[in-house]
Protein backbone atom coordinates (compact mmCIF):
# COMPACT_ATOMS: atom_id res chain seq x y z
CA UNK A 1 0.00 0.00 0.00
CA UNK A 2 1.20 3.53 -0.72
CA UNK A 3 -0.10 7.06 -0.69
CA UNK A 4 -1.35 8.64 -3.93
CA UNK A 5 1.46 11.21 -3.67
CA UNK A 6 4.47 9.73 -1.84
CA UNK A 7 6.35 12.93 -2.62
CA UNK A 8 4.60 16.30 -2.62
CA UNK A 9 5.41 18.35 -5.75
CA UNK A 10 8.35 20.66 -4.89
CA UNK A 11 7.84 24.39 -5.04
CA UNK A 12 9.79 25.72 -8.01
CA UNK A 13 12.49 28.19 -7.11
CA UNK A 14 11.94 30.33 -10.19
CA UNK A 15 8.39 31.50 -9.30
CA UNK A 16 7.42 34.63 -7.35
CA UNK A 17 6.48 34.01 -3.71
CA UNK A 18 2.89 33.63 -2.46
CA UNK A 19 1.23 33.10 -5.80
CA UNK A 20 -2.07 31.15 -5.11
CA UNK A 21 -1.70 28.89 -8.12
CA UNK A 22 1.69 27.87 -6.80
CA UNK A 23 0.18 26.38 -3.60
CA UNK A 24 -3.16 24.95 -4.82
CA UNK A 25 -1.56 21.90 -6.42
CA UNK A 26 0.34 21.08 -3.22
CA UNK A 27 -2.74 21.48 -1.01
CA UNK A 28 -4.74 19.16 -3.31
CA UNK A 29 -2.02 16.48 -3.11
CA UNK A 30 -1.86 16.75 0.71
CA UNK A 31 -5.66 16.49 0.99
CA UNK A 32 -5.70 13.39 -1.21
CA UNK A 33 -3.01 11.80 0.97
CA UNK A 34 -4.98 12.51 4.18
CA UNK A 35 -8.21 11.17 2.64
CA UNK A 36 -6.48 7.98 1.47
CA UNK A 37 -4.86 7.50 4.87
CA UNK A 38 -8.14 8.00 6.78
CA UNK A 39 -9.98 5.58 4.48
CA UNK A 40 -7.38 2.84 5.04
CA UNK A 41 -7.32 3.40 8.78
CA UNK A 42 -11.12 3.30 8.90
CA UNK A 43 -11.22 0.00 7.00
CA UNK A 44 -8.56 -1.47 9.28
CA UNK A 45 -10.40 -0.36 12.42
CA UNK A 46 -13.65 -1.88 11.13
CA UNK A 47 -11.98 -5.21 10.37
CA UNK A 48 -10.18 -5.27 13.73
CA UNK A 49 -13.43 -4.50 15.56
CA UNK A 50 -15.18 -7.33 13.70
CA UNK A 51 -12.33 -9.73 14.49
CA UNK A 52 -12.72 -8.99 18.22
CA UNK A 53 -15.89 -11.11 18.07
CA UNK A 54 -17.95 -8.84 20.28
CA UNK A 55 -15.26 -8.57 22.97
CA UNK A 56 -14.29 -5.21 24.45
CA UNK A 57 -10.71 -5.43 23.16
CA UNK A 58 -8.20 -7.78 21.56
CA UNK A 59 -6.88 -8.89 24.95
CA UNK A 60 -10.35 -10.11 25.96
CA UNK A 61 -10.65 -11.96 22.66
CA UNK A 62 -7.30 -13.69 23.20
CA UNK A 63 -8.26 -14.54 26.78
CA UNK A 64 -11.41 -16.24 25.51
CA UNK A 65 -9.43 -18.25 22.97
CA UNK A 66 -6.95 -19.25 25.67
CA UNK A 67 -9.81 -20.39 27.89
CA UNK A 68 -11.27 -22.48 25.06
CA UNK A 69 -7.87 -24.05 24.42
CA UNK A 70 -7.60 -24.98 28.10
CA UNK A 71 -11.08 -26.47 27.92
CA UNK A 72 -10.11 -28.46 24.85
CA UNK A 73 -6.98 -29.72 26.59
CA UNK A 74 -9.01 -30.77 29.64
CA UNK A 75 -11.61 -32.52 27.47
CA UNK A 76 -9.06 -34.46 25.44
CA UNK A 77 -6.38 -35.18 28.04
CA UNK A 78 -7.86 -38.62 28.74
CA UNK A 79 -8.02 -39.59 25.06
CA UNK A 80 -5.51 -41.72 23.18
CA UNK A 81 -2.44 -40.03 21.58
CA UNK A 82 -3.57 -40.61 18.00
CA UNK A 83 -6.85 -38.79 18.58
CA UNK A 84 -5.06 -35.90 20.29
CA UNK A 85 -2.59 -35.63 17.40
CA UNK A 86 -5.47 -35.35 14.92
CA UNK A 87 -6.98 -32.46 16.88
CA UNK A 88 -3.65 -30.63 17.19
CA UNK A 89 -2.98 -31.14 13.50
CA UNK A 90 -6.34 -29.69 12.48
CA UNK A 91 -5.80 -26.60 14.64
CA UNK A 92 -2.29 -26.05 13.29
CA UNK A 93 -3.69 -26.24 9.78
CA UNK A 94 -6.15 -23.47 10.64
CA UNK A 95 -3.46 -21.18 12.04
CA UNK A 96 -1.55 -21.43 8.75
CA UNK A 97 2.04 -21.51 7.56
CA UNK A 98 4.23 -18.72 8.92
CA UNK A 99 6.49 -18.83 5.86
CA UNK A 100 3.54 -18.00 3.62
CA UNK A 101 2.57 -15.15 5.94
CA UNK A 102 6.14 -13.77 5.81
CA UNK A 103 6.08 -13.72 2.01
CA UNK A 104 2.76 -11.89 2.01
CA UNK A 105 4.15 -9.26 4.36
CA UNK A 106 7.37 -8.69 2.42
CA UNK A 107 5.80 -6.40 -0.19
CA UNK A 108 3.92 -4.24 2.32
CA UNK A 109 5.15 -1.00 3.86
CA UNK A 110 5.53 -0.82 7.66
CA UNK A 111 2.12 0.69 8.35
CA UNK A 112 0.34 -1.69 5.97
CA UNK A 113 2.22 -4.66 7.42
CA UNK A 114 1.05 -3.79 10.92
CA UNK A 115 -2.57 -3.53 9.83
CA UNK A 116 -2.35 -6.69 7.71
CA UNK A 117 -0.63 -8.69 10.44
CA UNK A 118 -3.16 -7.61 13.12
CA UNK A 119 -6.17 -8.44 10.97
CA UNK A 120 -4.60 -11.69 9.76
CA UNK A 121 -3.90 -12.90 13.30
CA UNK A 122 -7.37 -11.95 14.54
CA UNK A 123 -9.02 -13.67 11.56
CA UNK A 124 -6.98 -16.81 12.17
CA UNK A 125 -7.85 -16.72 15.87
CA UNK A 126 -11.52 -16.31 15.05
CA UNK A 127 -11.37 -19.31 12.72
CA UNK A 128 -9.41 -21.32 15.29
CA UNK A 129 -11.97 -20.37 17.92
CA UNK A 130 -14.72 -21.66 15.64
CA UNK A 131 -12.83 -24.90 15.00
CA UNK A 132 -12.26 -25.37 18.74
CA UNK A 133 -16.00 -25.00 19.35
CA UNK A 134 -16.73 -27.56 16.64
CA UNK A 135 -14.19 -29.94 18.14
CA UNK A 136 -15.56 -29.61 21.66
CA UNK A 137 -19.25 -29.64 20.73
CA UNK A 138 -19.44 -31.81 17.60
CA UNK A 139 -16.33 -33.69 16.53
CA UNK A 140 -15.86 -35.34 19.93
CA UNK A 141 -18.91 -36.08 22.07
CA UNK A 142 -19.12 -38.28 25.14
CA UNK A 143 -21.60 -39.27 27.80
CA UNK A 144 -23.01 -42.04 30.00
CA UNK A 145 -25.90 -44.38 29.27
CA UNK A 146 -27.68 -46.87 31.54
CA UNK A 147 -29.18 -50.09 30.18
CA UNK A 148 -31.68 -52.17 32.15
CA UNK A 149 -31.50 -55.82 31.08
CA UNK A 150 -34.48 -57.61 32.61
CA UNK A 151 -37.66 -59.33 31.43
CA UNK A 152 -39.99 -62.33 31.52
CA UNK A 153 -38.99 -65.87 30.56
CA UNK A 154 -42.48 -67.35 30.82
CA UNK A 155 -45.88 -66.64 32.37
CA UNK A 156 -46.26 -63.62 34.68
CA UNK A 157 -49.49 -62.56 33.00
CA UNK A 158 -51.79 -60.13 34.81
CA UNK A 159 -55.59 -60.32 35.00
CA UNK A 160 -58.40 -58.48 36.80
CA UNK A 161 -59.35 -59.97 40.16
CA UNK A 162 -62.84 -61.36 40.76
CA UNK A 163 -62.54 -61.48 44.54
CA UNK A 164 -61.20 -58.08 45.58
CA UNK A 165 -62.17 -54.57 44.50
CA UNK A 166 -59.83 -52.94 41.96
CA UNK A 167 -57.15 -55.61 42.30
CA UNK A 168 -55.18 -57.67 39.80
CA UNK A 169 -53.73 -61.18 40.02
CA UNK A 170 -50.32 -62.32 38.78
CA UNK A 171 -50.04 -65.77 37.15
CA UNK A 172 -47.08 -68.01 37.97
CA UNK A 173 -44.02 -67.67 35.78
CA UNK A 174 -40.30 -67.02 35.50
CA UNK A 175 -38.42 -63.76 35.05
CA UNK A 176 -34.85 -62.44 35.16
CA UNK A 177 -33.37 -59.39 36.86
CA UNK A 178 -29.93 -58.38 38.19
CA UNK A 179 -28.40 -61.07 35.97
CA UNK A 180 -30.23 -64.05 37.51
CA UNK A 181 -33.54 -65.92 36.98
CA UNK A 182 -36.43 -66.11 39.47
CA UNK A 183 -39.56 -68.24 39.66
CA UNK A 184 -42.77 -66.76 41.02
CA UNK A 185 -45.95 -68.54 42.13
CA UNK A 186 -49.40 -67.14 41.48
CA UNK A 187 -49.97 -63.95 43.48
CA UNK A 188 -53.70 -63.39 43.98
CA UNK A 189 -54.90 -59.81 44.52
CA UNK A 190 -51.29 -58.65 44.54
CA UNK A 191 -51.71 -55.09 43.28
CA UNK A 192 -54.42 -52.45 43.66
CA UNK A 193 -55.22 -50.21 40.69
CA UNK A 194 -55.63 -46.55 41.75
CA UNK A 195 -58.95 -44.69 41.47
CA UNK A 196 -59.18 -42.02 38.81
CA UNK A 197 -61.44 -39.24 40.04
CA UNK A 198 -60.41 -36.75 37.37
CA UNK A 199 -62.12 -35.78 34.12
CA UNK A 200 -59.38 -37.26 31.95
CA UNK A 201 -58.07 -40.77 31.45
CA UNK A 202 -54.77 -41.79 33.04
CA UNK A 203 -52.32 -44.69 33.05
CA UNK A 204 -50.32 -46.66 35.58
CA UNK A 205 -48.14 -49.79 35.41
CA UNK A 206 -48.15 -53.22 37.06
CA UNK A 207 -44.59 -54.37 37.76
CA UNK A 208 -42.51 -57.05 39.50
CA UNK A 209 -39.67 -56.43 41.91
CA UNK A 210 -37.54 -58.23 44.50
CA UNK A 211 -37.20 -56.62 47.92
CA UNK A 212 -34.08 -56.53 50.08
CA UNK A 213 -35.10 -59.80 51.75
CA UNK A 214 -35.40 -61.62 48.42
CA UNK A 215 -39.23 -61.64 48.46
CA UNK A 216 -40.85 -61.28 45.03
CA UNK A 217 -43.54 -58.61 44.94
CA UNK A 218 -46.05 -57.34 42.38
CA UNK A 219 -47.32 -53.77 42.65
CA UNK A 220 -48.94 -50.95 40.72
CA UNK A 221 -47.55 -47.46 40.27
CA UNK A 222 -49.62 -44.38 40.99
CA UNK A 223 -51.42 -42.81 38.07
CA UNK A 224 -49.04 -41.02 35.76
CA UNK A 225 -45.94 -42.55 37.38
CA UNK A 226 -43.25 -44.66 35.69
CA UNK A 227 -42.02 -48.04 36.90
CA UNK A 228 -39.27 -47.65 39.57
CA UNK A 229 -35.67 -48.39 38.64
CA UNK A 230 -35.78 -51.70 40.53
CA UNK A 231 -38.89 -53.00 38.74
CA UNK A 232 -39.79 -55.06 35.68
CA UNK A 233 -42.67 -53.66 33.62
CA UNK A 234 -45.48 -56.16 33.07
CA UNK A 235 -48.65 -54.32 32.00
CA UNK A 236 -49.77 -50.80 31.21
CA UNK A 237 -53.13 -50.01 32.79
CA UNK A 238 -55.43 -47.41 31.23
CA UNK A 239 -57.96 -46.04 33.72
CA UNK A 240 -60.81 -43.96 32.22
CA UNK A 241 -61.97 -40.66 33.67
CA UNK A 242 -64.05 -40.89 36.86
CA UNK A 243 -63.32 -44.60 37.26
CA UNK A 244 -63.20 -45.61 40.94
CA UNK A 245 -64.09 -48.29 43.47
CA UNK A 246 -67.69 -47.03 43.67
CA UNK A 247 -68.69 -47.15 40.01
CA UNK A 248 -66.06 -49.69 38.82
CA UNK A 249 -65.10 -52.02 41.68
CA UNK A 250 -64.17 -54.81 39.26
CA UNK A 251 -62.14 -52.50 37.04
CA UNK A 252 -64.92 -52.09 34.50
CA UNK A 253 -63.69 -50.28 31.35
CA UNK A 254 -60.12 -50.47 32.64
CA UNK A 255 -57.73 -51.78 29.95
CA UNK A 256 -54.70 -54.00 30.64
CA UNK A 257 -52.06 -53.82 27.89
CA UNK A 258 -49.25 -56.38 27.85
CA UNK A 259 -45.83 -54.66 28.03
CA UNK A 260 -43.74 -57.69 29.01
CA UNK A 261 -40.35 -58.16 27.40
CA UNK A 262 -40.56 -61.88 26.61
CA UNK A 263 -37.27 -63.79 26.36
CA UNK A 264 -38.18 -67.50 26.34
CA UNK A 265 -34.58 -68.59 25.61
CA UNK A 266 -32.80 -66.32 28.09
CA UNK A 267 -29.83 -66.26 28.56
CA UNK A 268 -28.80 -68.37 25.54
CA UNK A 269 -30.63 -66.36 22.89
CA UNK A 270 -32.32 -62.98 23.24
CA UNK A 271 -35.18 -62.32 20.85
CA UNK A 272 -35.48 -58.64 21.78
CA UNK A 273 -32.13 -57.38 23.11
CA UNK A 274 -32.32 -54.35 25.38
CA UNK A 275 -30.89 -51.10 24.09
CA UNK A 276 -30.30 -47.46 24.91
CA UNK A 277 -31.00 -44.61 22.51
CA UNK A 278 -28.24 -41.99 22.51
CA UNK A 279 -29.18 -38.47 21.36
CA UNK A 280 -26.10 -36.46 20.32
CA UNK A 281 -25.74 -32.97 21.70
CA UNK A 282 -24.93 -31.64 18.21
CA UNK A 283 -25.62 -33.32 14.84
CA UNK A 284 -22.61 -34.76 12.99
CA UNK A 285 -22.69 -34.47 9.18
CA UNK A 286 -23.00 -38.02 7.89
CA UNK A 287 -23.30 -41.18 9.95
CA UNK A 288 -19.79 -42.60 9.47
CA UNK A 289 -18.52 -41.52 12.89
CA UNK A 290 -16.69 -43.81 15.31
CA UNK A 291 -18.30 -44.91 18.60
CA UNK A 292 -16.09 -46.21 21.39
CA UNK A 293 -17.65 -47.85 24.46
CA UNK A 294 -16.29 -48.34 27.97
CA UNK A 295 -18.20 -50.47 30.50
CA UNK A 296 -18.16 -48.56 33.79
CA UNK A 297 -20.29 -50.81 36.03
CA UNK A 298 -22.92 -53.57 35.97
CA UNK A 299 -24.84 -56.06 38.15
CA UNK A 300 -24.72 -59.82 37.64
CA UNK A 301 -22.31 -62.08 35.75
CA UNK A 302 -19.07 -60.61 34.44
CA UNK A 303 -19.66 -58.84 31.18
CA UNK A 304 -17.28 -57.55 28.53
CA UNK A 305 -17.80 -55.40 25.47
CA UNK A 306 -18.53 -58.39 23.20
CA UNK A 307 -22.22 -58.20 24.07
CA UNK A 308 -22.60 -54.62 22.83
CA UNK A 309 -23.55 -53.58 19.32
CA UNK A 310 -23.90 -50.06 17.91
CA UNK A 311 -26.67 -49.80 15.34
CA UNK A 312 -28.94 -47.30 13.58
CA UNK A 313 -26.36 -44.52 13.29
CA UNK A 314 -27.90 -41.20 12.31
CA UNK A 315 -26.37 -37.73 12.29
CA UNK A 316 -28.18 -36.92 15.54
CA UNK A 317 -27.89 -40.20 17.47
CA UNK A 318 -27.56 -43.98 17.55
CA UNK A 319 -28.60 -47.11 19.50
CA UNK A 320 -26.46 -49.33 21.71
CA UNK A 321 -27.78 -52.91 22.02
CA UNK A 322 -26.76 -55.43 24.69
CA UNK A 323 -27.24 -59.20 24.48
CA UNK A 324 -25.54 -60.50 27.63
CA UNK A 325 -26.79 -61.52 31.08
CA UNK A 326 -25.70 -58.53 33.19
CA UNK A 327 -28.14 -55.85 34.35
CA UNK A 328 -27.92 -52.18 35.40
CA UNK A 329 -25.14 -51.53 32.90
CA UNK A 330 -23.51 -48.10 32.95
CA UNK A 331 -21.59 -47.44 29.74
CA UNK A 332 -19.45 -44.47 28.75
CA UNK A 333 -19.45 -43.64 25.05
CA UNK A 334 -17.15 -41.46 22.95
CA UNK A 335 -18.20 -40.37 19.48
CA UNK A 336 -15.48 -39.03 17.20
CA UNK A 337 -15.31 -37.71 13.63
CA UNK A 338 -12.28 -35.38 13.35
CA UNK A 339 -12.87 -34.56 9.69
CA UNK A 340 -16.42 -33.25 10.16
Amino acid sequence: MSLPHPNITPIPDNEPDAVPSLWNTRYAEIDENFQNHETRVGVAETEIAAARGGQANINARLTGVESDLEGLESSLEAQDPDMLNMVVGSLMGVIGNQGVLAKQLAWLDDEGALQYFTIKILDDLALAHKEIKKTLNMRFQEGLITIKNRGVISGCTVSKSTTAARNVTLALGKFFIKGRPHSVSELVNCASIPNNNTDTGATCYVFLWVDAGGVIRCDSTDLGQAVPDNGITLYEVTVPANNNDINAPNLENVTLTDRRRLEANWPTVLDAPCYALVALGAPIPGADYVVKLDLVSFTGPTSGLDGFLVQDRLDNGFKVYFSGMADDLVVRYLVSRPGA
